[in-house]
């Protein structure tokens, strides 16, 4: 579960943990996944940490193999980590919010996918899922690069739907609404 130290991503984990799945925590901030998984393990469920950014080439590779080789085949993937940023149409010259945007919520979650695919292939089972978000499907001012890069994760899980069919791989995107301790939460109420 990537973007597991904080909101969503952190209740995921501990829910999988608790209902008896081994997770293994992936996110920037070492000092969080340190606590979170002393948390699991604590309350007697398996856990590992990868502390890293999703979204630097070659390091969703690097996670799956250091995943497979502690906890084995990774059954589920979810893709949670992703970044909010307010950007007003004409207030950046250099696009480095669209960029970003781009880098971490569709780019990091395709390359962790095709990273997975080959093993889920192999078993013939496994289950791909992305957190897009509720933004993908709204019209709201200064949210364009958020919105687009998760309309485009959402609508990149609709593509491959048909390409994974009879494959025992199930794939898709879910959109929630704002939730309390995640960047556009905080975002929206700054």
């Amino acid at each position: 579960i990537t973007g597991a130290s904080a909101g969503i991503g952190r209740a995921t984990t501990k829910a999988f943990a608790a209902a008896g799945a081994s997770v293994a925590c992936i996110a920037r901030r070492e000092n969080d996944l340190k606590v979170l998984v002393e948390e699991i393990r604590s309350e007697g469920g398996k856990a590992t940490a990868v502390a890293a950014d999703v979204s630097q080439p070659g390091t969703p590779a690097h996670i799956v193999s250091s995943v497979e080789r502690e906890l084995g085949p990774i059954d589920i993937l979810i893709s949670n980590a992703g970044i909010t940023r307010l950007s007003p149409l004409d207030a950046e010259k250099d696009l480095s919010i669209w960029w970003r945007c781009y880098e971490v919520n569709v780019l990091a979650p395709v390359s962790l996918i095709h990273a997975v695919l080959p093993s889920m292939k192999a078993r013939k089972t496994g289950i791909i899922m992305t957190v897009s978000s509720a933004v993908a499907s709204m019209a709201l001012p200064c949210m364009s690069a958020y919105a687009s890069s998760k309309a485009a994760i959402s609508k990149f899980h609709e593509s491959i739907t048909p390409e994974l069919a009879g494959s025992g791989i199930l794939s898709f995107a879910v959109n929630p609404g704002m939730v309390g301790g995640t960047e556009l939460g905080s975002a929206t109420n700054a």
